[in-house]
Order: structure tokens, then sequence, then C-alpha cells
């Protein structure tokens, strides 16, 4: 017990305990904060490109056009916000669609998958097909559906997904494989303080109460593992939060026939 009381009254434990405090407190109301948090990610595969260069006498069609690039590209869109977004919160403005970018043209689209049967999703393209139109009854948070997309394009950035949601603001684009600097920061840099702290601190106090050498070691590996486990789980927080039952459509098809 007089152990316990000096760790307690050190001052190093008394500003431990305040950092760690302020650390919960912030990463709380990140936690509880409730919105609308439409993302959107894609994946492009290109299948044909500029295919007359080398092959002058082909002539490749989709549903009868003539195609000098095709490309198949799924895009996800889902709720990763915890409030309730509803199909009415779509502003009729800006409704919520897929747009070909830099001269290409969409050929097809269609639904693919969702996670939610209650949530309705349905696809539809305009008469012109010059843009492809996604809707919904509702999506709670971690709900969405994945479109996939027939164009003339080469690359995931000739096509877009555009949409304002109110309370939500305009559908924002996550790379699959990147994080912002926030996200670096708060699931990366804060839990790797916070480990390299704690094994500082573990070998601090079991020096500073003349614990055994062996027992120090204990202290120093038992606190590095946890720590680590930890930190694995807090750093890989959401840097890409995909719904999982949505993730299988997103891997890499090797290319065809490329110029």
């Amino acid at each position: 017990m007089e152990i316990l009381r000096d760790i307690v009254q050190h001052p190093v434990f008394a500003v431990t305990s305040f950092a760690v405090g302020i650390i919960g407190l912030v990463l709380a109301c990140l936690w509880r904060r409730r919105d609308k948090k439409p993302l959107w990610s894609i994946t492009n595969n290109n299948l044909i490109r500029g295919f007359s260069k080398q092959l002058p006498n082909l002539d490749v069609r989709y549903s009868g056009q003539q195609v000098e690039n095709l490309s198949i590209s799924k895009i996800v869109f889902w709720n990763a916000g915890s409030e309730t977004i509803r199909g009415d919160d779509i502003a009729d403005a800006d409704p919520l669609r897929v747009l070909p970018l830099n001269g290409v043209k969409l050929l097809d689209a269609k639904l693919v998958q969702d996670n939610s049967n209650a949530s309705s999703f349905l696809i539809s393209t305009s008469s012109d097909m010059s843009a492809a139109f996604l809707q919904f009854d509702f999506i709670d948070k971690g709900q969405g559906a994945i479109i996939q997309v027939i164009h003339t394009g080469t690359s995931a950035a000739d096509i877009c997904l555009q949409g304002t949601v109110k309370g939500g603001g305009a559908v924002k684009h996550k790379p699959l494989y990147e994080a912002s600097f926030f996200d670096y920061t708060l699931r990366v840099l804060v839990p790797m303080v916070i480990l390299l702290g704690s094994i500082i601190a573990a070998g601090y106090y079991s020096r500073q109460f003349g614990f055994a050498l062996w027992l120090q070691i204990l202290i120093m590996i038992s606190v590095t593992f946890v720590g680590l486990f930890l930190f694995s789980r807090v750093a890989s927080w959401k840097l890409n939060d995909i719904p999982k039952e949505l993730r299988s459509h997103f891997r890499v098809i090797r290319v065809l026939v490329t110029a």
C-alpha cells in the first residue's frame, strides 16, 4: 500500500494522469459526435486502352457503340456518420449522381451490392447517359452500396460521385489507401506518444521502487506488448472505414489490353 501511495503522490503520475484525461476527453467528444458523413471511394479497372494504335483493323463495340477505351469503375457510397441519412435529405438542386469527367462517356451503370435491403437502393441513368442517379430510402451508419460503371475513360479520375446531403454537406471522396493529416495525427502520433510515455513511466517506476532487474524487464516487456496491441488497434481505426460487407469488390484486376 505504501508503494501504491508513493506512486499516486509522485508528480510524474499527476502529469501523466492529466495528459491522459485531456486526450480521453477529446477522443470521447469526437466519438460521441452525431453527424451525417456521406463518403465515397472508387476503384477503376482499365480493360482496353488505345487498342487502335496497335491493332488498327480491330473494331471494339459496347452495346453497339464503338469504343477506343473501356474501363469498369466501382464506386462505394456509404454513411460514415452516426446520424441516419434519409432519401429526402438529398438536395433537389444537387442530387446524388455519378458523373463522367474529361470528355468520358458513360456506357452503363448498375447497382451490384448493398448491405441494407431496407434501404431500397436504386440506380437510374439519364436519357442521354450523362449521369447515373443513386436513390435510397435511408442509410444508417455503416450502410451503403456499390455502383458499377462502364465508361470510355482510362482511370478513376474520369469518374466522380457528386451530391449534397442536408446537414452533411457535399459527399466527400475518401481515397482507398490514404488518410488525411488529421487521421495520421490523431490515430498514429497520439497513440505513439502514449505508448512511449507508458514504456518510459513503467521503466522509471520499476527502478524508482527498487524492483529486481528481472521484474523491471518483465514490466517493460508487458507494457510494450500491451501498448503495441492497443496502438495497432487505434492506429488503424477508420483509416479505411469502408463497410466490411462491401470491401470484397475493391480488388485490382489486371489490364487486358494496353497501348
